[in-house]
């Protein structure tokens, strides 16, 4: 009944054949998950156009393919792109985007290209702090629209906050001794 429906729509009927396809390349089945995936990539590039991030999760789940049938190249191909559709529209913090770049980061490892492998997981990393920097944001404003009244729950968030940001000085203050203590050891 479900096929039915997605083949309707073809952005349904794409997304369908991604899944299935993700459950092929977890039971082995590489070749029918490259098929399937092919398929999903050409539609969803009808669809939206050759640069739109549509296409970015069917590349994302063919760069998995490739990488577990041991192809590195096409592996690196797909997954770059996948990110790259992200970063193209200004969202390279998007979910995906942190994961096609952490799997990148994995594959360039795997082939011995480590400096590009760490700017790669460098990139995923930065991304991964500014999303949940946003969300920390938008908790702090959320909390102090309930600190501002005198209930007991206004109370209890303003203790949290309290506690929130003394855990930050803490933290910036054991990151500034770690990094003084590796300049001392390097400078020795």
């Amino acid at each position: 009944m479900w096929t039915r429906k997605a083949t309707a729509r073809p952005r349904y009927a794409a997304s369908a054949q991604i899944w299935m396809s993700a459950i092929k390349r977890e039971n082995g089945d590489h070749a029918g998950a490259t098929s399937g995936l092919d398929q999903a990539v050409a539609a969803l590039r009808r669809i939206y156009g050759e640069s739109n991030p549509g296409a970015a999760e069917a590349l994302f789940e063919r760069g998995l393919v490739h990488a577990s049938r041991g192809d590195a190249v096409a592996a690196e191909a797909d997954l770059r792109t996948a990110a790259d559709l992200w970063d193209g529209i200004g969202q390279p913090e998007h979910i995906a985007a942190i994961r096609a770049r952490a799997h990148l980061a994995g594959v360039l490892g795997d082939m011995g290209r480590i400096d590009e492998a760490l700017e790669a997981a460098g990139k995923a990393t930065d991304a991964l702090i500014v999303r949940a920097t946003s969300a920390a944001h938008a908790l702090a404003r959320v909390s102090a629209r309930f600190a501002a009244g005198s209930s007991p729950l206004a109370e209890l968030v303003r203790k949290r906050q309290n506690l929130s940001e003394r855990w930050r000085e803490i933290d910036e203050r054991l990151s500034i001794s770690i990094l003084q203590a590796a300049e001392w050891r390097d400078a020795r």
